[in-house]
């Protein structure tokens, strides 16, 4: 993981109760609130990205432990269509979030109202200091594949990897372009049949290097990916109860001195 996110209170306050692996999964776990919300709503994925990097730089200054993440997410969400200019209402994104949390009965009841997440919303964009305008890799990852002329054969998987990376910490630490640089790079050796079909005299690796970009720290974003594909494999929403329980538990209280 990222050293910002080991130096935050997130990860301070939260790694007292539970384990990285665990606080993992829980991220997981509201990264598909936050996917599940954006699809009852019928928005652009591009919402759904905007959203995620509201939601993961807010707990970089906030725990698990002392906030209500389906708030978060709801407010996330509700801020991001606004940004994207295709608003919804916000009596809308709190009955779909209401119905979320009932069906999947792991975080309890949703008891908030309109006027909550109104007034969440403003302690929402103070944590991101007022800065919500979010560059995502999509159109790079578009241009250059153009530009390499293998989109028939690497488009999909590559747009999958970077939607993945929303998952993970690498849209807080490295510029879109090397996000896209990576999906790309990424999709090209999992499709690599593919495209010598397409492309037969495609010199990939001259491509890259005529970049002259950083290649460690493409290396950095694909452990970030196979990390998280890592726990994904492992990851059961079943345990996400007990993570939260171990989360909440009360504080010890210290032994007072006779």
């Amino acid at each position: 993981m990222a050293t910002n996110f080991w130096e935050s209170s997130h990860g301070c306050k939260d790694l007292k109760y539970i384990t990285d692996r665990e606080l993992l999964k829980l991220g997981l776990h509201y990264s598909n609130y936050l996917l599940r919300l954006g699809k009852k709503l019928g928005v652009r994925q591009q919402v759904m990205a905007t959203a995620s990097v509201y939601f993961k730089r807010f707990f970089i200054k906030n725990a698990f432990r002392n906030t209500d993440p389906p708030l978060v997410v709801a407010t996330c969400m509700y801020l991001a269509c606004k940004i994207e200019e295709c608003p919804q209402h916000i009596k809308n994104v709190v009955t779909e979030m209401r119905n979320l949390v009932h069906e999947t009965r792991i975080d309890g009841p949703f008891p908030y109202e309109t006027f909550n997440l109104a007034e969440f919303e403003f302690y929402l964009m103070e944590d991101l200091d007022f800065y919500m305008i979010i560059y995502h890799p999509y159109r790079p990852l578009t241009q250059y594949l153009k530009l390499l002329g293998i989109e028939k054969s690497c488009i999909q998987a590559a747009w999958f990897i970077v939607n993945d990376t929303y998952r993970t910490d690498a849209l807080l630490i490295y510029p879109p372009h090397m996000i896209a640089l990576t999906a790309i790079l990424m999709s090209c050796v999992m499709n690599e049949e593919h495209i010598k079909q397409e492309k037969p005299h495609l010199d990939l690796r001259a491509w890259f290097a005529d970049l002259n970009i950083n290649m460690e720290e493409i290396a950095c974003i694909t452990q970030e990916i196979l990390d998280l594909w890592q726990v994904w494999d492992e990851y059961d929403e079943t345990q996400v109860s007990s993570i939260l329980r171990k989360l909440r538990a009360p504080q010890p209280q210290q032994l007072s001195r006779h």
